[in-house]
């Protein structure tokens, strides 16, 4: 340790550098998910209140709705795992999580084709463009659909379209037969 002419400490060494820039990592990291955090919070006010004003012309309801914002531990799990995996910087790898902000919707298998696209068609005339589409049908332990949307501040959220039945194989509650 050393004291600097303004009083304040001083670190030196390597190990001791070494510990700085893990400690600013962990800053940055905690100020960046305290950001999406904040941003998906504000995004879900908004959200919530529209997709639920589609759900009532629709035969289709919420589950999960109270988990729809993606637990503070869960988002810096995979931040660092993207970090540390796929060699991203933090920006990158913040940027790269699309699903802090999820809803998941259970449509009745008899309309699941032509209401999925009709939220699909809304939430683009909501201003939201789609990012991804991911169709998981025939996927053993997944059924579904898994769509991404975009607004023009790059703010991206995801919807997940279950049957119910697809809902309760995702849920580990049937099997897939």
């Amino acid at each position: 340790w050393s004291f600097n002419l303004l009083g304040g400490i001083m670190l030196s060494g390597n190990l001791k550098k070494n510990e700085r820039k893990k400690t600013s990592i962990n800053k940055e990291l905690e100020s960046a998910v305290g950001y999406i955090i904040k941003r998906a919070e504000f995004y879900s006010y908004i959200l919530t209140k529209e997709l639920l004003e589609l759900q009532e012309e629709h035969i289709s309801y919420f589950a999960e709705l109270d988990q729809r914002l993606k637990k503070k531990e869960r988002i810096i799990e995979k931040i660092q795992e993207k970090m540390t995996v796929d060699k991203m910087k933090l920006k990158d790898a913040t940027a790269s999580i699309r699903d802090v902000l999820r809803y998941t919707i259970i449509v009745d298998d008899k309309v699941y084709v032509s209401k999925v696209d009709e939220y699909l068609n809304r939430i683009e005339d909501m201003g939201y463009e789609v990012v991804r589409f991911k169709n998981a049908w025939g996927n053993e332990y997944y059924q579904g659909i898994n769509v991404t949307f975009e607004d023009l501040d790059g703010f991206k959220f995801e919807i997940q379209f279950h049957t119910p039945n697809g809902f309760a194989i995702k849920e580990g509650k049937l099997r897939n037969v």
